[in-house]
Formats: structure tokens, sequence, C-alpha cells
């Protein structure tokens, strides 16, 4: 019961946090979507199914914590300003901790910005030190993001966001990751799950 209210909870400051940024909106559900397609193509067990659900709901749940201002800026981004939105991960993992939700997993939320080349934010992890699922997020997320408009840009087409993705396997993607999710790549955002 305990678990459900804080679920609840936290759920609630989801839905607050995309109501403060149009982008937002629908983007937790959308990468939830991508990386159940991904894990499910990876065959990974139901419980890492189940915790992708919950894990896409909170990735980005520390943005909640950055101003109005800096989630919507049309412009190009500030030293600090970069440093504050890169510590996103790091603020979810620290409200989930102190809730006592999802111990064990707190990692993939603190972890979903890491890159494949060690050059992420914000452990420096590299390969497969990032946790799996993390490595599916990185995918997940950076996709939605790049079909998605932003307040600095408009939003790309399918493919060239594929081939983004193809132009960076092996440095900020887990190659294998990428192959999985392109193996049947939605032809628009309509299609995906």
């Amino acid at each position: 019961m305990r678990r459900e209210v804080y679920f609840k909870t936290v759920k609630a400051l989801i839905l607050a946090l995309e109501a403060r940024a149009y982008y937002l909106r629908g983007h937790s559900g959308r990468v939830t979507n991508y990386a159940i397609l991904i894990g499910k193509r990876l065959n990974i067990p139901k419980e890492q199914l189940k915790l992708i659900k919950t894990i896409g709901l909170l990735h980005d749940l520390g943005k909640i914590a950055l101003s109005d201002v800096l989630l919507n800026k049309s412009g190009s981004l500030t030293v600090a300003e970069r440093q504050k939105i890169q510590l996103h991960p790091v603020i979810g993992a620290m409200i989930l901790n102190n809730l006592g939700f999802l111990q064990e997993d707190i990692c993939i939320v603190r972890n979903h910005h890491e890159r494949y080349d060690g050059m992420g934010y914000p452990d420096k992890l590299k390969e497969e030190d990032i946790p799996l699922l993390a490595r599916i997020f990185s995918v997940a997320d950076a996709f939605d993001a790049m079909t998605s408009d932003r307040p600095y840009r408009k939003r790309m087409s399918i493919e060239k966001a594929t081939g983004e993705l193809v132009s960076n396997k092996g440095t900020q993607f887990d190659p294998a990751i990428v192959d999985t999710f392109l193996s049947n790549t939605p032809k628009t955002r309509a299609e995906a799950p």
C-alpha cells in the first residue's frame, strides 16, 4: 500500500512537470513505450518489463527541480545552465532514495544519460558498467527527444533521428540496443507502441 501511495505521489509530480513544459507532455509515456519495445525484442524477463513501465514514468523526475525559464529556454544553454540540467538524473535518484522507492533500481534513473563511450553524465560510466535498462532508456529517451519539438528546435524526421542513432552507435549509444530498436523502427510517431 505504501509503495502505491508513493507511486501516485511521484506520478502527480511528473504530471506537474509535464504541465510546465509543453515538450514534456507525453514524453515519459513515449519513452516507456520505446523502452518496452526494445526490452521485448531483447527478451528481457517480465519483471524487468514491469520495471521499465515504472522507470519510464520516473526517469526525468529530477527535472521538477529546474526552473520554468530553464525548462523552456529557446536559445543556447550557458555552461552553468547545462550543468544544472545535467543534475536532473542525480536529483531524481535522490528524490526516489528519500522516498524509499525503487531502492535497487535508482541507478537506472541516475544513469539514463550515461554514454557508451564513458563521456555521459553524471558518473562517466561506460559500456557494460551502465545498467542494461539505463542503456535502453538512453536510446528510447534520445529518440523521443529528437522526434519531438523542443523550445530550441523543431522535431527531426524519423529518418533523420534513426540516422542520428546509427551515427552515434558505440559512442553515445550501445550498438546492440540501437540495432535492436532499429530492427523494426516505427515510420512515424503514430506507429510507435
